[in-house]
């Protein structure tokens, strides 16, 4: 609760992309903290919580229902994918205690960003390309390589939030939430 509670607070801080009608969220540390705590479903429900509140923050002539429900499906679908393909590459179950210390598991946190970063706007990308008639990779390629940062710093502060608290405490969050 404590997770969802932060990526709702952190989510209505979401940033604008000034090239295309897109924002995005410094929530990625509490989505990827959720998912290394208590697994995949989790850390699909948060996001899509985080998903739903920056769909608020849009203007009203682009926060269609069809466009919701795709950037909260595109949302929830890439952190699933990416969440178990995370436990599937180090062989533990979600919420195990095997998982730590995460030092050991510093390539398939790297691919639980990578691949949670490629596939979310991967799917934007794909799109914004029937959208706007353009190619995808094209739309991709000027946009977004550089939210890439966003999500290896969020799997970055998540890693040390669980694998040196293991929970989520006041004090962890005041650590946390400037860094964000």
């Amino acid at each position: 609760l404590i997770l969802a509670a932060l990526t709702l607070l952190t989510g209505s801080f979401s940033i604008k992309v000034p090239s295309i009608e897109a924002r995005f969220s410094v929530s990625d540390a509490f989505v990827f903290a959720s998912v290394l705590l208590f697994g995949p479903p989790t850390g699909t429900v948060i996001v899509a919580v985080d998903c739903f509140v920056i769909s608020l923050w849009l203007k009203a002539q682009n926060r269609s229902p069809l466009r919701s429900l795709f950037n909260l499906s595109a949302v929830a679908l890439s952190i699933w994918v990416a969440s178990n393909t995370f436990y599937w590459l180090t062989g533990v179950q979600a919420g195990d205690l095997n998982l730590f210390p995460l030092e050991n598991r510093i390539w398939p946190l790297f691919g639980l960003a990578g691949s949670y970063f490629l596939l979310n706007t991967g799917l934007v990308a794909v799109a914004l390309s029937f959208e706007r008639r353009q190619n995808a990779f094209v739309i991709w390629r000027h946009n977004f390589p550089w939210f890439g940062l966003n999500y290896f710093g969020g799997v970055s502060v998540a890693a040390l939030l669980v694998s040196y608290t293991r929970s989520v405490d006041l004090s962890a969050i005041a650590i946390i939430l400037p860094i964000l």
